[in-house]
């Protein structure tokens, strides 16, 4: 009986030896340093216009309004992106709505116009559109001449990476879903 005790004291003994030294081991390895770099996105957009301020809606009573004016969007930061844009006009009165519009580049998906292409540094888009349209007012109609310099047109845009960490998106409908679902 003496014996089996010894023999059991020492094999606790020996796994007391064991446990300490693998637990020195593991808390005092030391490998090598790693660098984690991490580079933070630089997207920077802005809209650009053209627009010749001395056109008016003063004949808008008597005929249809064409008024040039044109939008894009400027890459100015250090990223690709892909961009979206939404117009709207401030008075619905008007009945004013978008015309050139540059259906090869651009896809209307709800209130947006997807830009379709990666967007790289110091590059702009296409144009969305070339013109706006106001018809003739109806004289039955709630627009009054003395509103009628008052119609705006509001452009918004926004823009998302075309990657996430390591993962490229494959097109900008794959960016814009990932990145309205992950807000």
């Amino acid at each position: 009986m003496k014996r089996a005790a010894i023999g059991t004291a020492c094999i606790g003994m020996a796994l007391c030896f064991i446990s300490i030294q693998s637990t020195y081991a593991f808390l005092s390895d030391k490998g090598n340093d790693s660098i984690n770099q991490f580079i933070p996105g630089n997207i920077v957009t802005e809209i650009q216009e053209e627009f010749d301020s001395a056109q008016t809606l003063r004949n808008i009573n008597t005929s249809a309004c064409e008024i040039a004016k044109s939008a894009w969007v400027h890459n100015s930061g250090e990223n690709a992106c892909y961009v979206r844009v939404s117009v709207a006009f401030s008075n619905s009165d008007f009945g004013a709505s978008l015309d050139g519009i540059d259906t090869v580049n651009w896809i209307k998906d709800g209130d947006y116009y997807y830009y379709t292409a990666i967007l790289d540094p110091s590059e702009s888009t296409s144009a969305l559109f070339t013109k706006v349209d106001v018809p003739r007012v109806d004289k039955y109609k709630a627009v009054y001449l003395e509103n009628a310099e008052s119609l705006d047109v509001i452009v918004y845009e926004e823009a998302v990476p075309i990657q996430h960490g390591n993962y490229v998106f494959t097109d900008y409908r794959e960016a814009w879903d990932f990145h309205t679902k992950n807000r």
